[in-house]
């Protein structure tokens, strides 16, 4: 394979041990237009990771050697890069193990690769649309009650304490404090912060979020100030019990 990749198309990294699965997927990605990398292992990715700078990566967790999940921990320390997760494993605590790791979205085998490329457009579309919407984001930083945020630093402070958030649970934040006490529904924030519309998805993935997000943020958790849940509908950020002593 030829080193040069020709300008405007997207590059993806698939990462599977599975050699039909792979040669399928690279097939029909190609016949799309996008530019293939592939690599057995997690050690080949990351290499390959580095060398490439690929705009999304599809990744197997069942990986001979360094596992699927470590791949991700150690490329979220250097790189935002997307990632689909493919696997046999189905069970909640995989999904949930996966996504605070890091990971943008999460299939079980078997899938179709209709869905496959649907999801694979629907967060490059989200990337590059990230800037044009940073952009467009004002303000540039967040004050309500005791939280503080600045979205170019990627900063959130409560009670002039720092707080570490993903970056899922950022964007999710900074979106609903940008919309203060107006309510969305779950599949809303997986459209706005996820960039995936019109595929069916689960929901749950907000819920966990949300949850991981009330943990960090909020003095009482269990009856949150900042984010309300509405009951039937989904989430709002509330500037009134937020600007509550």
């Amino acid at each position: 394979m030829s080193n040069q990749v020709p300008p405007n198309k997207k590059k993806i990294l698939v990462i599977d041990d599975e050699h039909r699965i792979v040669e399928t997927i690279t097939y029909n990605l190609r016949a799309e237009g996008y530019t293939v990398f592939t690599a057995a292992t997690a050690e080949e990715g990351l290499e390959q990771l580095r060398r490439r700078q690929p705009d999304l990566v599809v990744l197997d967790l069942m990986l001979p050697g360094m596992s699927g999940t470590d791949f991700l921990r150690i490329i979220r320390q250097e790189s935002q890069v997307p990632v689909i997760i493919l696997t046999a494993k189905t069970s909640e605590i995989d999904k949930v193990v996966n996504l605070k790791m890091g990971s943008d979205d999460y299939m079980t085998k078997p899938y179709s690769f209709a869905e496959l490329l649907a999801r694979i457009e629907a967060l490059l579309r989200r990337t590059n649309q990230a800037p044009k919407i940073a952009e467009e984001r004002a303000p540039e930083e967040i004050r309500v009650g005791d939280l503080y945020m600045n979205y170019s630093k990627r900063e959130c402070v409560i009670n002039g304490k720092p707080v570490n958030l993903g970056y899922k649970e950022f964007e999710i934040l900074w979106f609903l404090a940008s919309n203060p006490d107006k309510v969305f529904r779950r599949d809303d924030i997986m459209s706005k912060v996820w960039g995936i519309e019109g595929i069916p998805l689960d929901t749950k993935t907000v819920d966990v979020h949300i949850r991981w997000i009330r943990k960090k943020i909020e003095p009482e958790p269990e009856n949150p100030k900042y984010i309300e849940t509405v009951r039937g509908v989904g989430y709002k950020f509330s500037t009134h019990k937020a600007s509550e002593n």
